[in-house]
């Protein structure tokens, strides 16, 4: 069988960013990315697949929430909005703003017709998109972790659910709230994986608009679908080598920068 990276390369995909030749800091650096994309919306509107997203949303949306009695994005300050030079570069602050809750708040202001959230929908499906990239990128328990899959439970039968949830609703949290997520782990990994081949062709079908602003810069957007081809090379990798459960958080920076400094002082020790 053809592996992911063949299969893609046959369907068109330059040998430069299947490869993952560049190095291994510029590989896996999603939690980075997210810094990335906050600092390119906050000057433009921009593309994202077939949606709008638009900085002043979150604006709007911070406003809004300064001045209502009940909150619907509690954690939500100004901080996330209107950064300083340094804050820019915090990780934490460009999660919290690409969150669920931020993304239901801009919901909830445009079902009841805030004036400014009209239009927010792209903007909305854009945060819900990032959330979920960074959940299915930073899975750090068993039970969120991508597995290959239970032997009690016919593959094509759930490959065939499967496709039926993802064709309804397009929605991975919707997915994953099924009863059958609570009792089969490899649907839910399924949805993972299709998930990140979704947020390719996404990708891919921003980029060949012709004249259209991206919602990050070029380099920004090959360093993120390297990213994403690295880690579906090597779930699909570690499966063939008999791994029964990956947890994604092991593959970002930090914990390799980890890895390869205790190695290094490992060597020395030998050294000496």
């Amino acid at each position: 069988a053809q592996s992911l990276a063949d299969r893609l390369s046959h369907a068109g995909f330059p040998a430069q960013l299947l490869s993952g030749a560049q190095d291994q800091e510029q590989r896996l650096k999603a939690l980075v990315q997210l810094k990335a994309f906050r600092c390119r919306i906050l000057v433009s509107t921009d593309l994202v697949g077939e949606y709008q997203a638009n900085f002043q949303h979150y604006e709007r949306l911070f406003e809004a929430e300064k001045k209502a009695a009940i909150k619907v994005v509690p954690k939500l300050t100004e901080h996330h909005v209107k950064p300083q030079k340094l804050q820019t570069m915090n990780v934490r602050l460009a999660t919290q703003l690409f969150s669920r809750s931020v993304s239901i708040g801009l919901k909830v202001y445009r079902q009841m017709m805030v004036p400014g959230f009209a239009d927010s929908f792209g903007t909305e499906q854009f945060t819900m998109l990032l959330n979920d990239l960074f959940d299915i990128l930073n899975s750090k328990v068993p039970a969120a972790g991508i597995r290959k899959g239970s032997p009690k439970i016919k593959v094509p039968e759930l490959f065939y659910v499967a496709f039926l949830l993802w064709g309804k609703n397009r929605d991975l949290k919707l997915c994953t709230h099924s009863p059958i997520f609570s009792k089969h782990c490899f649907l839910f990994s399924f949805i993972c994986f299709q998930f990140l081949d979704d947020f390719l062709a996404m990708l891919n079908e921003t980029e060949s608009i012709p004249n259209v602003k991206l919602f990050a810069s070029r380099q920004t957007i090959e360093s993120l679908r390297v990213t994403l081809m690295s880690v579906l090379s090597l779930v699909e990798f570690l499966f063939n080598q008999g791994v029964s459960y990956i947890l994604t958080a092991s593959l970002n920076q930090d914990p390799l920068e980890l890895l390869s400094s205790n190695f290094f002082l490992c060597s020395d020790s030998l050294g000496s």
